[in-house]
C-alpha cells in the first residue's frame, strides 16, 4: 500500500497535470479565438478604409434626396386635397343633373299623356254604291 503522504503527492501531481492540460487547451482555444477576432477586425478596418469614402458619398446623396422627398410629399398632400375638392364638385354636379333628369322625365310623361287622351276623328269613306265612276 502507498503511504499517505506519497499518495497525496501523486494525486496532487496528477490533478495539476490534468488541470494544466485542460488549462492549456483553454488557453490555446482562447488564443485561436483572439487571433480570429483580430483577423476579422483587420478585415473590417480594411473595408472601412476602402469603402469609407463611398459610404460618406452615399450618405450625402441620401441626405440630399431627403429634402426633395419632403417637398414631393407636401405636393402630394396638396394634390390629394385638390382631388378631393374636385371629386366633391363632380358629385354635386351629378346630383344636380340627376334632379334635372327627373324633372325632364316628369315633363315628358305629362305631355305624352295629354296627347294620348285626345282622339282624332278620321272621316269614314262613303259606301260603294255599285257604279264604278271616279267622279263620285
Amino acid at each position: 500500500m502507498i503511504s499517505e503522504p506519497r499518495f497525496f503527492e501523486t494525486f496532487g501531481a496528477f490533478l495539476l497535470t490534468a488541470m494544466s492540460k485542460n488549462a492549456l487547451e483553454q488557453v490555446r482555444d482562447t488564443v485561436v479565438h483572439l487571433e480570429e477576432t483580430v483577423d476579422d477586425l483587420s478585415e473590417t478596418i480594411a473595408d472601412h478604409i476602402t469603402h469609407g469614402p463611398k459610404i460618406v458619398v452615399l450618405t450625402e446623396k441620401v441626405e440630399s434626396l431627403e429634402m426633395p422627398l419632403a417637398e414631393v410629399v407636401a405636393q402630394i398632400e396638396e394634390l390629394k386635397v385638390d382631388m378631393q375638392s374636385t371629386t366633391n364638385f363632380f358629385k354635386e354636379q351629378m346630383e344636380t343633373f340627376s334632379d334635372e333628369l327627373i324633372l325632364f322625365k316628369r315633363a315628358i310623361r305629362t305631355t305624352s299623356s295629354l296627347t294620348e287622351n285626345r282622339r282624332v276623328k278620321v272621316p269614314e269613306p262613303k259606301p260603294f254604291a255599285g257604279t264604278r265612276n271616279a267622279k263620285e
